[in-house]
């Protein structure tokens, strides 16, 4: 997505960070229909951030090689963003 040579539909993924760009700055800017529709989509897709939260972990830590539980502290905490980052754009 933050590929900066003109390949791969340059023009539209500028277009979609600027739209999270509009998301992010809700309050203070003009919120179009499609600011709308992809806050809803982030809001939906809230369980997918959680479970990236995990995966991020399980590989970087090397639990996939045992039997034990996660180790990963700042996972949890970084779930609690995630629970409440989707709507709080939403809100705005």
């Amino acid at each position: 997505m933050f590929n900066p040579f003109n390949v791969l539909h340059r023009p539209a993924r500028m277009e979609i960070i600027f739209v999270f760009g509009n998301i992010f700055g809700a309050p203070f800017t003009p919120v179009k229909f499609r600011h709308f529709f992809l806050a809803d989509v982030m809001t939906s897709a809230r369980i997918m951030y959680s479970d990236a939260t995990s995966m991020v972990c399980f590989f970087t830590v090397g639990d996939y090689n045992s039997y034990a539980p996660l180790k990963c502290i700042w996972a949890s905490d970084l779930n609690y963003f995630w629970a409440m980052w989707p709507y709080w754009n939403r809100f705005w």
